[in-house]
This record gives structure tokens, C-alpha cells and sequence, in this order.
């Protein structure tokens, strides 16, 4: 329902032998239906019944349609943005990995951004997908719900609004649901993430010991092989203060630097390489490092570090 009136979006069928299925949209005006008008010309022709049809939501004068083709032999799930209630749709966005199955659903948001979710072919069978795409055409990073079939019998997966929280269903062995925070919150918290651990690791490289500490939550966790600390004191005062100490020379390199945010608790993972002096002796440390960062107050802080990195193995004795 737009602020003008309701809208009904469908795939149509052309007349004659073309036999093209793309999406249309009517509109009523007083007591009348608008003539169908396509959202688009994808010029899917198709001498069947698709059993894949779109989406669409509203709010005000703002509408969003969601659809899957197979226009020119390449499957997509396509997204298309109205501003005037219908009449008009912009260019199509194409939401999908590369290789959907469709079945989709599509909500607006506040910002005026959309969430569509589909369903994606992937080689051990299938998942749900949702994605945000915002007004300007730009994607957030795709996001699997569930792992999922891909056959007719798993339907149209189903999602839902519950104030800043998305619920899904779609259907399996059974009906199932999955329930997450709205993108749009979480992916406005990856600037603070980002900034965060940007101060951490100036930190860590020039030997700034009390934002390093600042920055540790007061139940921080710490894991580095066999050793376990637990809380800021002992991870900081017994592990962290003389590692960073003990380094003279230092140069810390992190690469592939993966940040997957939430909307209270996000996760840092990478590889890190640090070399530097140690006594007198040169050092290099190589390996892995994750990182969970939460929210405190208004600051996002480290509740957890595991690093993970070859260990000196005994030599092998002789027989």
C-alpha cells in the first residue's frame, strides 16, 4: 500500500508466441486499475511457468520491487526503486552472488534502503541470503541466514520486521526460522569498528600502553596456545605489557583484515607479522590473530584475542 494507493506487482506474460515473463505493476486510481506497465524489460522468454515471482513493499510514496529473471540465459535477482508510488522505477540493481535460485522477498527501510532476501546456489546445496542496498544503488556485503535447499518444495523464504530485528521462515524438512539484527544497524557500526581497532594497533606499534589498556574490556579473554588469561589485569599486567615492552625496533604488519560487525558484538580476524629485537635478538612472529570486539557504553572494546602461530617443535630424536 503506497501513500496513493495500492499497488499489485506480478510476472506477466506477454500475448502471442513470445511468450515473455517480466515483471508488471498496476496501480488503483479511485475505483479503477492502472494498465499494466513493466517495472522493467528484462525480455525473459520462457515457454513455461516460472514459478518465481516478485516481491514488493511500500512506505509513503517509496516502493521496492524485488524479482528473479533469466533474461539471456543468466540467472538474477534484481531489485528496482519507485519514488513516485509506482509510476516510475529506476534502473535495476542486481542483488544476487552470481548464482540464485530467486524466490524472493524485499522490505524498505527507514533510510530508505531495501533488504532482499533470496535464495543462492552454492555447491553443497543452497542458502538464504539477504543483503541490504541502499537508495544510491550501492550493496552491503551479502549475508547467509541458513544453509537451504533450492528445489520448489523449499518455497519462498519469508522475513519480517520486529522493531531492530529481522525474522525469517522458509521451509526445509519443516518450517524453520532465524532471527538476526536489522543490517542497516549493524553495518553503521563498521566506521566504529574500524576506527577502534585502527587505535589499537597504533597503540600496539608505538608502545602506547594506557590506550592499549583503555581499550580492553574489563572481562577480556586472552588465548595464545596453551596460555589462558582471564580478565584486563592479567591479560594486560602478564601477557600484553611485556610482549609490547620486550619488542625494541618494532614493526607490526596485519594483512586480510576481516570485519564482520553486529550491533553490540563484532569479529576482527587477520594475519599479522611482526618483527623486531628481543635481547639483542632478532624476531619474527608470524600468524593468526581474532578478535572480538563489544560494545561498552558508546566504545567498542576487545573482550577476546586468540593468536594462533607455528610452535617450536622438539627436535626428533634418534633411534
Amino acid at each position: 500500500m503506497t501513500a496513493d494507493g495500492p499497488v499489485v506487482v506480478y510476472r506477466d506474460r506477454s500475448e502471442g508466441e513470445k511468450e515473455i515473463r517480466d515483471i508488471s505493476i498496476v496501480r488503483l486510481k479511485g475505483d479503477k486499475w492502472s494498465a499494466p506497465r513493466p517495472v522493467f524489460q528484462d525480455g525473459w522468454q520462457l515457454n513455461g511457468c516460472p514459478v518465481n515471482g516478485p516481491a514488493v513493499t511500500a512506505a509513503g510514496r517509496r516502493v521496492a520491487v524485488a524479482w528473479f529473471t533469466g533474461a539471456d540465459k543468466t540467472s538474477r535477482v534484481k531489485l528496482a526503486f519507485s519514488g513516485d508510488a509506482g509510476e516510475t522505477f529506476g534502473q535495476p540493481i542486481a542483488v544476487d552472488d552470481g548464482n540464485p535460485a530467486g524466490r524472493v522477498d524485499v522490505l524498505l527501510l527507514d533510510d530508505g534502503s531495501a533488504l532482499v532476501c533470496w535464495l543462492e546456489k552454492m555447491p553443497e546445496g543452497g542458502a538464504v541470503r539477504v543483503r541490504r542496498i541502499r537508495q544510491d544503488g550501492k550493496l552491503d556485503e551479502a549475508i547467509t541466514v541458513a544453509p537451504s535447499g533450492t528445489a520448489r518444495s523449499n518455497g519462498f523464504p519469508q522475513m519480517a520486521r520486529a522493531d531492530d530485528t529481522l525474522v525469517f521462515a522458509w521451509t526445509g524438512s519443516r518450517v524453520l526460522t532465524a532471527a538476526m539484527p536489522l543490517p542497516s544497524r549493524t553495518a553503521s557500526q563498521k566506521p566504529r569498528i574500524e576506527t577502534a581497532l585502527a587505535r589499537y594497533d597504533q597503540a600496539f606499534r608505538g608502545k602506547d600502553l594506557a590506550t592499549i589498556r583503555n581499550l580492553l574490556a574489563d572481562d577480556v579473554l586472552l588465548y595464545e596456545h596453551s596460555v589462558r588469561n582471564v580478565g584486563v589485569a592479567d591479560a594486560f599486567d602478564n601477557h600484553l605489557k611485556p610482549e609490547i615492552i620486550g619488542f625494541e625496533d618494532m614493526k607490526a604488519e596485519f594483512t586480510d583484515v576481516r570485519i564482520t560487525p553486529g550491533a553490540d558484538i563484532a569479529l576482527v580476524t587477520r594475519q599479522y607479522k611482526i618483527e623486531g629485537k628481543v635481547r639483542g635478538r632478532d624476531v619474527t612472529a608470524a600468524g593468526n590473530e581474532t578478535m572480538v570486539w563489544k560494545k561498552v557504553g558508546d566504545d567498542w572494546k576487545v573482550a577476546h584475542i586468540h593468536y594462533s602461530h607455528p610452535c617450536p617443535r622438539p627436535a626428533a630424536q634418534s633411534k
